[in-house]
């Protein structure tokens, strides 16, 4: 169930939410924690697959994406398998490893292949009403691009609630303007954008969230959530105007709780 934090933030309809799946999609990766002793300790190093775990405590969620055939992409799909998760749609590929992120003495270290193998997931079924969340580097990585907007396509025309979540990481994007068409592909989709104010900054080079969402996203999506993570609030761009709420917790859960509320 929602925590106590999540529902002062939003109030829904139970039955209302129960009665729509969630679908999340991304790619799988590990993060790999060592501390002084050299003792190591681990977690999954993607937003989209934390926020799956999140909403899938309070609804019916399902995963889309990729994860490698070799032991740490195991590690990886069974934590989304012991939160309850259906992982019916999720593609393995074997020719690489899964992407590994390893954090020491401050430091931090990313180990990634791209896969050569062509993203193949099990499409479902999808229901009118359904909510598709997708983002992260996977939503612009040109290795999956084609299929991966065929899919959301596909979804879209069955009347799913679509809901982007751009972010990605220096390293993974030094010059974003590379991107920038594939970004835009996601945005067309989308009927909802949630998104850190940092990576919007990054992406349209301009820190006012207002000014973005009238300049560069209400043409795309009716409804914007920008996450303040330093000054821990959540700040929702519509046609109605703006909202600010106090949202003191990790943007995985922010996103957890704004799809509980729909």
């Amino acid at each position: 169930m929602p925590s106590a934090t999540t529902a002062a933030i939003w109030v829904t309809s139970h039955a209302q939410a129960m009665s729509r799946r969630v679908y999340f999609m991304s790619g799988l990766s590990l993060k790999v924690m060592l501390d002084s002793d050299a003792d190591a300790s681990w977690e999954l190093d993607d937003l989209i697959a934390n926020a799956a775990i999140a909403a899938a405590r309070a609804r019916d969620t399902a995963f889309i994406g990729r994860a490698a055939a070799d032991v740490s992409g195991d590690m990886a799909v069974d934590m989304l398998v012991k939160a309850g998760i259906d992982i019916a749609g999720l593609d393995r590929y074997s020719d690489v490893p899964l992407p590994l992120t390893l954090e020491s003495r401050g430091a931090r270290t990313i180990y990634t292949i791209p896969s050569a193998e062509p993203f193949n997931p099990v499409w479902p079924r999808f229901e009118a009403g359904d909510i598709m969340v997708w983002g992260g580097y996977f939503s612009i990585d040109p290795g999956v691009h084609a299929m991966m907007l065929d899919l959301l396509r596909y979804a879209s025309a069955r009347k799913v609630t679509m809901i982007y979540v751009p972010y990605f990481t220096s390293l993974q994007v030094p010059r974003v303007t590379r991107v920038m068409p594939r970004i835009f592909d996601n945005l067309e989709l989308a009927d909802i954008v949630i998104a850190s104010a940092d990576i919007i900054a990054a992406i349209f080079e301009n820190s006012d969230m207002a000014a973005v969402y009238t300049h560069n996203i209400s043409f795309y999506a009716r409804r914007f959530f920008a996450i303040d993570e330093s000054a821990g609030t959540l700040t929702e761009y519509s046609a109605e105007g703006e909202v600010a709420r106090d949202a003191a917790m990790p943007q995985s859960a922010i996103i957890a709780s704004i799809v509980i509320a729909l």
